[in-house]
């Protein structure tokens, strides 16, 4: 029997060597610290909203209580006030609704962390050390040195701001945040950490190795120069179907085929991220303090000599029975003389492209009629438009809008991953294989139906959701979620738009 031993410690990634926060490893996610300009934004609407609260007070109470404090009002005359009730009533409601404005607030910056104000102008805060939520104690404590720093007037707010620029890590962070481990950072520009799914795939992004560019094999196909020439049947169609596919044009964009060499350059950020995301391999602990070795570019790995092969050792084989002398040791048997049938008007001549147009040619420019290759044409009767394979004549259901730009019309049901395969005695229409780098698609992800039209999440790791009117909505796997034009399909980190049938 095996025992594991929960030591009940959290790992906690991106410390340096003096388990410091690293801010190489935050810069290498995406996270992007706060402007100052919209932090300043955000404090203003704060303090107004709590002024606000504090009208009542000012208007009806502290009046008197300033004439109360300067002897223009005796004691007594405050008690025989005619406005006493009204006085009372107004500071109770400033002190009722100032409090629970208060506290409303550290909550909300303690489990959420953002706050009115930096909620309008998109800024979170975050634990420093985890990049997770602040937790309610360092946002309590905070605050109480927030309001330790307005007992003294001007001054003491005024050096909270200033002590901005005075962070030697140049990350913006204020004497308060470093006394509570805090840190604001922009969602409007930069990853945001409450984004649970970008934030996960944003650590294994930065943690991963990238991969070394493998050198191209030397190809056994037709030059394309001799290819564009003719005509070739095709292998397999991004339906998924096996048949002959249609000449297309060079470079043109397809869905599920391999992308010639010419193709955009893949990029090293995470799809669905701001520019400038998570970089792929883009942090090393000690990377900031210069103790990590100097990462080497990855180098293109040559390809492995092919092994010389064996000469297959010769087979017996078994005497011909039949009276028949297939040859005769020492002699060259004689080739057979090949009946050439005369060519007439239901025979069509296809010339010999491998050897050039004028293959077939003697000298006299006359038809060599021992070179040249036939196709005998079918007779009338035997109702040759009948055997030709014709298109489908099923029309399109709808329009797959994907965010790289490519557009797919579907007939039937689709199935979209990595590397898409029906389950046992499923039939589905199309196999629509997406690439992706960071692997946030599964290699089955999702399955959409043509009748009626709806979306199936196929048990992926990372799911699928649709979003419409702005609303997003999760997709249980296995259960099919009705679809119509204008809604955003979610696999992964990358998406699709529904879209009429053109």
């Amino acid at each position: 029997m095996i025992w594991e031993i929960d030591e009940g410690q959290k790992r906690i990634e991106g410390l340096d060597e003096a388990g410091r926060p690293d801010p190489a490893y935050a810069a290498a996610l995406g996270l992007r610290p706060a402007p100052l300009g919209r932090r300043a934004l955000a404090s203003i609407i704060e303090l107004s909203l709590y002024a606000l609260l504090q009208l009542p007070y000012w208007l009806v109470a502290l009046p008197s209580l300033v004439r109360l404090a300067t002897g223009a009002l005796q004691p007594y005359g405050l008690a025989t006030h005619p406005d006493l009730v009204w006085m009372i009533v107004a500071t109770a409601v400033s002190f009722v609704l100032s409090t629970a404005f208060v506290i409303v607030q550290i909550v909300l910056h303690g489990r959420r962390g953002v706050t009115l104000g930096k909620a309008f102008t998109g800024i979170r805060s975050i634990h420093v050390a985890t990049l997770e939520r602040p937790g309610i104690k360092r946002s309590l404590g905070r605050a109480l040195l927030l309001y330790a720093f307005f007992l003294v007037p001007i001054v003491g707010p005024a050096l909270v701001f200033c002590s901005v620029w005075f962070d030697s890590e140049k990350r913006g962070r204020s004497w308060l945040d470093k006394a509570a481990r805090t840190w604001f950072v922009d969602v409007r520009d930069g990853l945001d950490p409450y984004h649970e799914k970008k934030m996960r795939i944003a650590r294994k992004t930065v943690q991963a190795e990238p991969e070394a560019a493998k050198a191209p094999l030397p190809s056994l196909a037709t030059p394309a120069e001799a290819a564009a020439a003719a005509y070739r049947p095709g292998a397999r169609t991004s339906s998924g179907v096996v048949g002959a596919a249609r000449p297309q044009a060079p470079g043109a964009p397809q869905i599920g085929l391999a992308s010639s060499a010419s193709g955009p350059t893949p990029t090293h950020t995470v799809p669905g991220m701001p520019a400038g995301g998570a970089r792929l391999g883009g942090y090393r602990p000690g990377e900031l303090s210069g103790s990590a070795p100097a990462r080497s570019a990855p180098r293109p790995s040559a390809p492995e000599a092919p092994e010389p092969q064996q000469p297959a050792a010769p087979r017996y084989a078994p005497p011909i029975t039949g009276g028949i002398v297939d040859s005769v040791p020492g002699r060259t048997p004689a080739q057979p003389v090949a009946h050439v049938a005369p060519i007439d008007e239901q025979t069509i001549i296809e010339p010999d492209l491998e050897h050039g147009p004028d293959a077939g040619l003697d000298d006299a420019g006359e038809i060599d009629d021992r070179t040249v290759r036939r196709i005998e044409v079918a007779e009338p009767e035997e109702d040759l438009e009948a055997t030709r394979a014709r298109p489908s004549s099923r029309a399109a259901v709808a329009t797959l809008a994907f965010d790289t730009g490519d557009r797919f019309a579907i007939t039937g049901a689709a199935l979209i991953g990595r590397n898409p395969a029906p389950s046992a005695g499923e039939v589905v229409d199309h196999l629509l294989p997406i690439a992706d780098d960071t692997r946030s698609i599964s290699k089955t992800h999702l399955l959409l139906t043509a009748s009626p039209l709806a979306a199936v999440d196929r048990a992926s790791t990372n799911g699928s959701s649709v979003v419409r009117g702005g609303a997003e909505t999760p997709l249980e796997p296995g259960r099919a979620f009705p679809l119509q034009p204008g809604d955003v399909v979610r696999f992964g980190d990358r998406s699709l738009t529904v879209e009429a049938a053109s």
